[in-house]
């Protein structure tokens, strides 16, 4: 892994980005000044556009319903306004997570907190190394740091090896969001189980709802075995 071998070599900051990402020239250094000005934060994220419609953005760090197992991105597919600045940095305040697809984290936090845990593989390993480092860590946000993200490419990729007509909700997806939702939730929130169980099942009727057996039946499969 790239974080351990950065770890027996000399540096500040190590860049968490996303393979399917185009950067702007002052992401980087935005984000370096960030976490300068914050001491106690130990990450810190870019404001993630959407590549395809470069004046939205697609993210800028989430909320976390740990009740039913959601992340709900902020600032989702809104206009981006430089002159909104300060209510952009605002949010950093009621953020849970930072989006893994651009992520600054200092050397003191990986030293203290450690690498990102390897049980997820897609989904959710940003918010468990948040949750890790919480009363020690804060989080910060960079607003003039813009990354684009390819939304969901890397998903769609995977899905074109098995499927003939792929797609980011399709069963790769499915089966993780599905999997890592109740991995996480068993491994901090083991109340919210029974809760996160409706949630799921209420996902399964929606999906058959709209002829959607092939997901249904993952989704199912994945969370109460096959039978």
């Amino acid at each position: 892994m790239a974080l351990r071998y950065a770890l027996k070599n000399d540096f500040n900051y190590a860049w968490l980005v996303n393979n399917d990402t185009v950067v702007d020239p002052e992401a980087l250094p935005e984000m370096v000044k960030r976490l300068q000005e914050k001491p106690k934060a130990g990450i810190c994220g870019s404001v993630l556009m959407n590549y395809e419609r470069p004046e939205r953005m697609c993210a800028l760090g989430g909320i976390y319903d740990r009740w039913f197992g959601q992340a709900l991105s902020l600032e989702g597919d809104k206009l981006y306004d430089p002159k909104k600045f300060d209510r952009y940095q605002k949010l950093e305040r009621k953020i849970d997570y930072v989006v893994g697809a651009s992520m600054l984290v200092s050397r003191q936090f990986l030293e203290e907190i450690g690498l990102m845990s390897e049980d997820y593989f897609l989904f959710f390993e940003e918010i468990d190394w948040i949750v890790r480092a919480k009363g020690k860590y804060t989080l910060a946000l960079a607003p003039k740091s813009l990354v684009y993200h390819k939304c969901s490419v890397s998903v769609r990729k995977k899905e074109a090896e098995g499927e003939k007509q792929p797609n980011h909700c399709g069963a790769l997806f499915n089966y993780y969001i599905t999997r890592n939702r109740l991995i996480f939730t068993r491994k901090y929130y083991p109340y919210a189980l029974p809760i996160v169980y409706l949630s799921i099942l209420g996902y399964i009727i929606d999906r058959l709802r709209i002829g959607d057996r092939v997901n249904s039946k993952i989704i199912w499969e994945t969370a109460f075995g096959k039978g």
